[in-house]
């Protein structure tokens, strides 16, 4: 995967197209030879690589010594030897496979290279390539780490930076697939805590579980449709920069309403198919809230308050797109722009788009219809244990969680990302400065302004 899908960085062949496909392929194929180190390892210990054997082998090990949490934890002696050796191998695969699915600290190669990339590469890496990564790691903790809580923790701790991160990084860009890239960073931290929750909630692990499946499926196909309308943009301007694209989006409906279905699936919005999955995640965060006596409550009140104040960063990232797509005006192209009305798409991508589109409120109005049934075929694989009742994803308590979130949105966009992230120009609009924390920093530390 990493040596084909190095073609689709690299395809433009500029000179910042082909650094960024190096720097995806060094980043690969280095964390892809400490993956192998840990295969090398299980396998001198355990001499299998079948899930069902080591996942045999790891539970009739017993507890961890001294591990937060109890339950079928994964690194005793037994058929290991050591539980060091097992933590070790553990790490090993995690490396690996955090790199593919971009997580924090080897997202490094995420943004470059779906700034780069065409848009149908683009989606794919973001809808496939990175949940490959998040396959493997739900695969090393399902079979390797069951109800391990030093493993749990420690992912924890990777999803929630890389959750947060990766939205403040969205906030902070002027560039329409870079916004989208950095967003997927931190929607693979959202996966990265729901597969954090399996691990520690051990046998009462239902809710995590189905909700870190619906993410995965969630992001995976509304980040489809983010990627394939920002390349309508792209075809039709040849550019991404939010000055230069600002107003394409007006007197454009249609592309409007596709980009409005994926901004507000993203966002957890209500009726929308993301909303289904970050509930049951936050439901997740709020049983462990409940009964974790090692962390305590006001640990988790803090992971909860992360979970909630990053899909609040989500919302504030997607309402400034939208504002500089569809709301703001270019001074100088905009009569260009509204030229292009009917002429900008053709019809077998309306088609596509518009049926892409039309899915994603489909499955956030009817969850139990067909997101819990989706998630069944996950369950059992992913160490579902317990029978799930109908969730009541439109309770007043699921809601008020999403209107925290969008609340929290509402005041990053008005307080900080429009005041602070743009410019007054003489003739009354706005544009956006690198406001992309590498440059300004440099620029701050080389001028002193």
């Amino acid at each position: 995967m990493s040596l084909t899908s190095y073609v689709w960085v690299a395809q433009e062949e500029t000179e910042e197209a082909l650094r960024a496909a190096a720097t995806y392929l060094a980043i690969a194929v280095t964390c892809g030879l400490v993956l192998l180190m840990g295969l090398f390892l299980l396998y001198g210990a355990a001499g299998t690589l079948e899930f069902e054997a080591l996942g045999a082998l790891v539970r009739g090990a017993g507890p961890v010594s001294g591990a937060l949490g109890a339950g079928e934890a994964a690194a005793a002696g037994g058929a290991f030897g050591s539980p060091t050796l097992l933590y070790v191998a553990g790490a090993c695969l995690l490396v690996g496979f955090g790199a593919k699915a971009g997580c924090y600290p080897l997202h490094v190669w995420l943004p470059k290279a779906h700034a780069v990339a065409p848009a149908p590469a683009s989606a794919l890496l973001s809808g496939i390539l990175t949940k490959a990564g998040v396959f493997g790691i739900l695969l090393v903790t399902v079979y390797l780490f069951p109800g391990d809580g030093l493993w749990g923790s420690w992912l924890l701790i990777l999803g929630l930076v890389t959750m947060v991160l990766g939205a403040v990084l969205a906030l902070f860009s002027n560039q329409l697939k870079r916004t989208l890239a950095c967003s997927s960073m931190s929607q693979i931290g959202f996966i990265l805590v729901g597969a954090a929750l399996i691990a520690l909630l051990g046998g009462d692990n239902e809710l995590a579980v189905r909700g870190t499946v619906l993410h995965m499926v969630n992001h995976s196909l509304i980040k489809l449709l983010l990627f394939m309308a920002a390349g309508v943009v792209f075809m039709n301007l040849g550019e991404l920069g939010f000055d230069e694209i600002r107003g394409f989006g007006r007197n454009k409906p249609f592309l409007l309403f596709v980009f409005l279905m994926g901004a507000l699936g993203i966002a957890g919005v209500p009726g929308w198919n993301g909303y289904v999955s970050k509930t049951l995640l936050h439901e997740s965060i709020l049983k462990m809230q409940a009964a974790d006596a090692v962390l305590g409550a006001g640990m988790w009140r803090f992971v909860e308050a992360a979970f909630l104040f990053a899909g609040g960063l989500t919302a504030a990232y997607m309402m400034k797109v939208f504002v500089v797509l569809f709301v703001e005006k270019h001074p100088e192209r905009q009569m260009a722009y509204d030229g292009m009305a009917g002429s900008y798409l053709d019809g077998r991508s309306r088609v596509v788009l518009g049926l892409s589109a039309v899915i994603l409120p489909a499955m956030g109005l009817f969850p139990q219809r067909i997101m819990d049934q989706m998630a069944l075929y996950g369950q059992g694989f992913l160490g579902g244990r317990q029978a799930l009742g109908e969730v009541p994803y439109f309770s007043l308590e699921n809601l008020k969680g999403a209107a925290i979130s969008l609340a929290v949105g509402i005041l990053v966009y008005a307080l900080v990302a429009r005041p602070w992230m743009t410019e007054w120009e003489k003739d009354g609009g706005r544009r956006y400065p690198d406001r992309w924390p590498g440059g300004w920093i440099w620029k701050t530390v080389s001028t002193g302004r």
